[in-house]
C-alpha cells in the first residue's frame, strides 16, 4: 500500500510551540472525529426505532447534546454540509442549495445553476483547509464541495484564499476524499432479459475451474467503457456461478461470484459478506471499483439476477491520497440501490405485495455502502492518523425519502397497517446499519487518549404526498412564459417544455426560492421594479390553494441583511417561503400547479425552523458530561470542534463553539417531537 507521510511542522509552529505557556504544553493533546448522518433527526430515529439503533440511543443518553440543531434554509444537503464545513449559513458560504444561482456574468440566463455539491462554488473556508493552514493533520473523507480548491467566486480577495488553499491542500498531513463527484456507471441490475445469454466464446485459462465445474454460456455488457464478460458455471448438474473479467475473456483474471439468495436474517459479519472481490475500472475520471452480487441463477443458468453497484471514482487533493485510498479500501460505494429497488429491479416490493425479497436484496446494497465507508474510516484514522477526521454517512437519507410517507403517515391518512408495518422494517434496518457505523467509528477513536466524536446532520425528512409546481403556478399568475417546443428526432417526435426567461419576470430556477429577473441578469425586469415583481409573486404564492380552500403556501419570507437563517446571499434567491404539511415543491413545468403523487414519499428542504427539519449536534468524549443543552445550529459544530482542538475555527464562520455550554451543568433535558 502506498504510504503518506504525517506533516512536517512548520518553522512557524515551532517557534509558537517553543513560545507557549508551560500550562499549555502540559495539556493533553486532543483528537476530533465529526460525523455527519444524513437525515438524522434524532427524534425520528433515536426516539421511533429505540432498541433497533442501540448507539444512537446510548449517544441521546451519554453525550453532551443540543436539543435539536437547525440546519440550513432550504433544509437540503449540499447547502446544510457546507454550512457544518465552514460554520457559516449558505448567505456567506455560497452554498445556497443542492442547485445554486451562478454568477450573472458566469450564467447567461436566470434558469442556469451550478452544483451545490461541487468546490467550484465554495465561497467560504472549510474545516479541513482552516486545520491545516494551522499545521493540524486532517482528513475529510467523502465531505461535499471537495476535495479541491475551493472556486471562491464571490469574493474580492478570491486570488489570496485560492492561494492559501492550495497551500494547504499541498500539505502531507492534508488528505481530502470525495467518491460522489465522478461516476464511471451507475448502479445496475440484470435479468437474463437484458442480457440474454449466448454461446461460451474463447477463454483463457479455464483449467482453472474445478474439476467437477462446466462452463454453460456466457453474459456479456459493458461497465463504463470497458467490456465485462461473465462466464456461468454449473457445479455437477446445477449452475452456481459465474466468473467475471473485464476487457477480455480471461479466468485468470475473473472474479468469482457465487449464487446467494439475500440473507433472511439481515446483516451478518462482515456486511456485504456475499459480494464478489473487486475489480479495478479504469475511466478518465479516474479509477473505480466494480463488485458484483448473484442474487439468484437458475438450475440451469437461463435465468439470473446480477447487481452492480454504482462505480465511483474517489477524486482526492493529491494523486499519492487517492491511490493509498484505493490501495487500502478498494472502492467507495456511496448509496445502496435505493432506486433500483423501488422501481421493482430487485423483485416486487413491499407496495407492490412482494414477500420481502426485495427489501432483503435491497439492505444488502446498504450494507455493501456501510462497508465501503467503514473501510474507509478504518484506512483514514489508523494511516493518517488525523487531529480531526470529518466524515459524512447517506444512506439513511436515501431510505427516508423512500419509505418516510409509508413508515409514518400523517395523521388523517388512510394507512395501509401491513405497508406500514413492512416500510418501518426497511428503515429500521437501514438506520441499524448506520447505528453500526457510529458503534465501529466510536470503537476506533476510543483508541485514542483525548478523542471526542462529534455527531451531526444536515436536515430532517417529512411526509409528503402532493406537489407544489412554483413555476406553473408563476406561470398561471401571468409572471413567468412557458415554451411548449416539438422537436423531431428521427421517426419519433417529443415535446419539450422549458421556462422562456424573456417572458418571465420572475423564476424559481430550483423550486426553493424565486429570482426577480433583472436586466442585470438579461431579463425584462428593470432595477427599480424589483420590488413590485416579488410583490406580485408573493400574492400569486398566497392565492394557490389546496382542495380543501386551505392555502398550500403559510408563509412569504424575504432575506434580510445578516439573515440568521442563511437566506439569499449572491447564490440564492429574493423570495422564500413556507408550505403546509403534506406538499413538496418542484421547479418542473410540466404538469398542473398543484398535483398528488402516486405514492407518499419522504422530502426535506422545508423551513429550517420546524421541528421535523432539525437535526443533531452531540459531542462525546473523556471530560465531556451528558447533559441537554438547549437549542443549537448547525453552524456552531466546526467553531465548537475547533475549540476542542484548541485551533481557531474556519476563516469565514459565523457559529459559535458550544465548547463551554457542553463542559458546564445541563440546562435542560426536553426532546423534540417525533
Amino acid at each position: 500500500m502506498p504510504t503518506l507521510n504525517a506533516a512536517p511542522t512548520s518553522r512557524r509552529s515551532l517557534l509558537l510551540l517553543l513560545a507557549a505557556p508551560a500550562a499549555l504544553l502540559a495539556q493533553p493533546a486532543r483528537r476530533a472525529s465529526v460525523v455527519s448522518y444524513d437525515s438524522f433527526n434524532e427524534a425520528r430515529v433515536a426516539g421511533l426505532l429505540g432498541d433497533a439503533v442501540p448507539t444512537f440511543r446510548a449517544m441521546t443518553r451519554d453525550a453532551a447534546c443540543t436539543d435539536g440543531a437547525r440546519p440550513m434554509f432550504p433544509s437540503l444537503t449540499a447547502a446544510s454540509h457546507a454550512a457544518i464545513w465552514t460554520g457559516a449559513w449558505g448567505n456567506v458560504n455560497g452554498i445556497s442549495g443542492n442547485r445554486l444561482m451562478l454568477p450573472a456574468s458566469d450564467s447567461g440566463s436566470v434558469m442556469a445553476t451550478g452544483d451545490g455539491f461541487r468546490f467550484e462554488h465554495l465561497n467560504a473556508e472549510p474545516a479541513w483547509i482552516s486545520f491545516a493552514r494551522q499545521g493540524r493533520r486532517v482528513v475529510g473523507l467523502h465531505v461535499t464541495q471537495a476535495p479541491d480548491v475551493p472556486g471562491y467566486p464571490w469574493r474580492a480577495d478570491r486570488e489570496a484564499m485560492r492561494a492559501a488553499a492550495t497551500e494547504a491542500l499541498a500539505r502531507p498531513g492534508t488528505w481530502v476524499l470525495n467518491g460522489y463527484n465522478d461516476k464511471i456507471d451507475e448502479a445496475r441490475v440484470f435479468t437474463e432479459a437484458d442480457l440474454p445469454p449466448r454461446p461460451v466464446g474463447t477463454w483463457d485459462a479455464l483449467r482453472r475451474l474445478p474439476a467437477t465445474a462446466r462452463p454453460l454460456h456466457e453474459l456479456a455488457w459493458t461497465v463504463g467503457r470497458d467490456s465485462a464478460f461473465a462466464l456461468v458455471v454449473a457445479t455437477g448438474s446445477t449452475a452456481d456461478r459465474l466468473f467475471v473479467s473485464l476487457g477480455t475473456r480471461d479466468l485468470a483474471r475473473a472474479v468469482e461470484v457465487r449464487a446467494r439468495e439475500a440473507e433472511p436474517a439481515g446483516p451478518t459479519d462482515p456486511l456485504a459478506r456475499h459480494f464478489s472481490a473487486p475489480l479495478a475500472v479504469r475511466a478518465q475520471a479516474g479509477r473505480g471499483f466494480v463488485r458484483w452480487r448473484l442474487f439468484a441463477l437458475a438450475a440451469d443458468g437461463a435465468r439470473f439476477t446480477v447487481f452492480q453497484p454504482e462505480v465511483s471514482v474517489v477524486s482526492a487533493n493529491r494523486p499519492d491520497v487517492a491511490d493509498a485510498h484505493d490501495a487500502a479500501v478498494e472502492g467507495f460505494h456511496g448509496n445502496g440501490a435505493g432506486f433500483l429497488w423501488m422501481r421493482g429491479r430487485l423483485g416486487p416490493t413491499y407496495r407492490a405485495g412482494g414477500d420481502g425479497t426485495a427489501e432483503r436484496r435491497y439492505l444488502e446494497t446498504v450494507e455493501l455502502s456501510v462497508s465501503s465507508s467503514l473501510r474507509g474510516v478504518e484506512w483514514a484514522w489508523k494511516h493518517g492518523r488525523p487531529d480531526a477526521l470529518l466524515t459524512y454517512l447517506s444512506v439513511g437519507d436515501a431510505v427516508d425519502h423512500d419509505v418516510w410517507g409509508d413508515a409514518q403517515p400523517a395523521p388523517g391518512v388512510i394507512a395501509d397497517t401491513a405497508r406500514v408495518r413492512r416500510a418501518r422494517a426497511v428503515r429500521a434496518a437501514v438506520w441499524a446499519l448506520a447505528a453500526r457505523h457510529l458503534a465501529h467509528l466510536r470503537r476506533l477513536v476510543r483508541t485514542q487518549p483525548g478523542t471526542a466524536i462529534f455527531v451531526t446532520g444536515d436536515h430532517g425528512m417529512r411526509a409528503t404526498w402532493k406537489r407544489l409546481r412554483v413555476n406553473v403556478a408563476l406561470a398561471e399568475a401571468g409572471l413567468l412564459g412557458i415554451d411548449t417546443v416539438v422537436r423531431a428526432r428521427g421517426p419519433r417526435a417529443d415535446t419539450l417544455v422549458r421556462v422562456n426567461p424573456k417572458r418571465s419576470r420572475v423564476v424559481s430556477p430550483t423550486g426553493y426560492w424565486i429570482t426577480a429577473n433583472t436586466t442585470a441578469r438579461g431579463g425584462p425586469v428593470p432595477l427599480d421594479s424589483t420590488e413590485a415583481v416579488l410583490g406580485a409573486a408573493a400574492d400569486a404564492l398566497r392565492r394557490i390553494r389546496d382542495l380543501d380552500g386551505a392555502p398550500v403556501v403559510t408563509g412569504v419570507r424575504r432575506p434580510v441583511s445578516e439573515d440568521s437563517l442563511g437566506l439569499g446571499g449572491p447564490a440564492g434567491g429574493d423570495l422564500y417561503w413556507d408550505v403546509r404539511d403534506g406538499w413538496s415543491v418542484s421547479a418542473d413545468v410540466r404538469g398542473p400547479a398543484i398535483g398528488t403523487d402516486r405514492d407518499p414519499s419522504g422530502a426535506h428542504g422545508f423551513t429550517s425552523t420546524d421541528l421535523d427539519m432539525q437535526t443533531a449536534f452531540c459531542a462525546w468524549g473523556p471530560g465531556i458530561p451528558t447533559g441537554r443543552h438547549g437549542a443549537g445550529r448547525i453552524i456552531d459544530v466546526m467553531p465548537t470542534v475547533a475549540e476542542w482542538l484548541r485551533a481557531s475555527p474556519p476563516a469565514d464562520a459565523r457559529g459559535t463553539s458550544q465548547l463551554r455550554r457542553f463542559l458546564g451543568p445541563a440546562e435542560r433535558t426536553g426532546r423534540s417531537r417525533p
